[in-house]
């Protein structure tokens, strides 16, 4: 392992130690805050919770921090034989490295930045991104953070109150149907939308139907239920004709041989004439 893949590595472990030391004392002083919101005028506690704000930035930056020490560790090899090239990938976290080294208090990190400029020499212009500001501006603002908005600093309070008063928080209530009725604009019904002009056409045709269906439905009743019984009884020339069960007529005994007692009687009959 050489000399800069240690300090590397070592840098990444004292970011992390930092960064958790950081993180133990704003939630210390988030519940200090807090807790004093109910008696700090607006103006005192926006003054309490810009600081917050700038810690929360700072653990930020130390989290990426650690994430470009550990790539570069990886990648010590290429640095140390000068082979840098300005299209790798890892670009990025050696910018972040070199940009961050003056601004912070860990020495690992001012060896990293002493050692490279030692090895590359003129050279050392390459390792640098010259308009940082421009080409990435999400670890420019973390490196730099500009003074938190107004409308941050209000948004911050509120999740101040909500996290640790959530019972004298003022919950959100929910609108009953009658509410939201009344916010949301109601589309108009059929029975109140005007007939389109064809509808109005066709109403207007049936209003003026000819005089002779008026007449029609001043006949008497009596006269009409008398033509519909004449009607009933005048049988239908497309009627189809109704088949009655008839029985077959009874075949006559004129074919069948006479007995013996007609013959006797016939015989009797000539016999007296």
């Amino acid at each position: 392992m050489s000399r800069l893949q240690l300090q590397l590595k070592l840098a990444a472990t004292r970011l992390e130690i930092l960064r958790k030391k950081e993180e133990a004392l704003a939630k210390q002083a988030r519940r200090t805050v807090s807790f004093g919101l109910k008696t700090y005028s607006s103006t005192l506690a926006r003054a309490r919770v810009e600081p917050l704000i700038m810690q929360d930035v700072y653990m930020e930056l130390l989290e990426l921090l650690q994430v470009d020490a550990e790539i570069l560790a990886n990648r010590t090899s290429i640095l140390e034989k000068r082979g840098f090239n300005s299209e790798a990938n890892w670009k990025s976290s050696l910018y972040h490295i070199l940009a961050a080294a003056p601004q912070l208090p860990i020495k690992e990190l001012k060896f990293v930045h002493d050692f490279l400029v030692r090895l590359y020499g003129k050279d050392f212009t390459q390792l640098t991104d010259p308009d940082l500001s421009k080409n990435d501006v999400q670890f420019y603002q973390l490196l730099y953070p500009p003074i938190p908005s107004e409308e941050l600093v209000n948004g911050y309070i509120e999740e101040l109150r909500r996290t640790y008063f959530p019972e004298e928080y003022q919950k959100e209530e929910i609108p009953s149907s009658r509410e939201v009725e009344d916010l949301l604009p109601i589309a108009p019904s059929s029975q109140d939308t005007p007939a389109p002009s064809s509808t109005q056409d066709e109403a207007s045709k049936t209003n003026n139907l000819p005089q002779s269906t008026s007449s029609a439905s001043e006949i008497p009743s009596s006269e009409i239920n008398n033509s519909r019984k004449d009607t009933n009884s005048a049988p239908s020339s497309h009627s189809q004709p109704t088949t009655k069960n008839t029985v077959p007529p009874k075949q006559s005994n004129s074919n069948k041989p006479p007995s013996f007692e007609e013959l006797a009687a016939r015989l009797e009959n000539l016999k007296r004439t």
